[in-house]
């Protein structure tokens, strides 16, 4: 971060127009062109931590969902691996790739009414 030089007050004027004295100083001012770069500074700094703790957050969901696929294929193998005959392994397959067997039979009978 950029710093902000403190200027130590020795002599000051009131609001009213009076000098105010100060032995051997008093408060440390600073100029608003510095705070205001500092403002700036920390706005930016809190927005990029804001963007970075979001892609944090999507890459926590996605590694959460990959778990969970994972964690669901090793149930889908390990239910295939309880079963006791291929007879029954050979059904789950069976089953499971029956829509694809659907398309591919639409598809080749629309190619043969094409020809």
């Amino acid at each position: 971060m950029n710093d902000v030089h403190r200027y130590r007050v020795v002599k000051m004027l009131s609001e009213k127009g009076n000098k105010i004295g100060y032995d051997p100083h008093g408060p440390e001012v600073v100029l608003a062109t510095d705070y205001d770069a500092l403002a700036a500074e920390r706005d930016r700094l809190e927005n990029e931590l804001a963007e970075t703790e979001l892609r944090a957050l999507r890459f926590i969901h996605q590694f959460n969902a990959a778990t969970d696929l994972g964690r669901g294929m090793r149930e889908a193998h390990e239910l295939i691996a309880k079963t006791e005959t291929g007879e029954e392994c050979r059904q789950i397959a069976y089953d499971a790739l029956e829509p694809f067997r659907a398309r591919a039979a639409l598809s080749a009978r629309a190619k043969q009414e094409d020809e």
